[in-house]
């Protein structure tokens, strides 16, 4: 028997693998890791949008307590301005001490989620 009979003999046996394309197991492994990957993907797609949402709507009941504050109605988003209170703005450039006289304003929505302070300086 000569080399290329031994070899086809071989392959006829199932001794000699076909190196073209995948087997089944090596199919089934990648679509498994590409699987894992789609759902990693998916899942911080996910929590991405949910924090953009999350963000938009602080920023939109930010921008509603500034305007409770500022003497705006709005109902509409359920915020209350609560009593003032007169007090000092304090701040300190090196060693010297300044103080502001003047009023904090504070709203807060009914499901205290958002408060906004503001502070007016008392005109002089």
């Amino acid at each position: 028997m000569n080399d290329a009979e031994k070899s086809s003999n071989r392959k006829k046996a199932g001794l000699v693998r076909d190196k073209r394309g995948f087997t089944l197991m090596e199919a089934v492994a990648g679509g498994a890791v590409a699987a894992i990957v789609c759902l990693i993907m998916a899942s911080g797609f996910g929590t991405a949008i949910s924090m953009i949402r999350k963000g938009n709507d602080l920023k939109i009941k930010g921008e509603a307590a500034s305007s409770v504050i500022e003497g705006a109605a709005l109902e509409d988003y359920g915020f209350i301005q609560s009593t003032s209170r007169e007090g000092f703005l304090s701040y300190r450039i090196g060693t010297a001490q300044y103080e502001i006289p003047g009023i904090y304003k504070t709203a807060v929505d009914n499901a205290q989620e958002v408060s906004f302070i503001a502070f007016t300086a008392d005109s002089e």
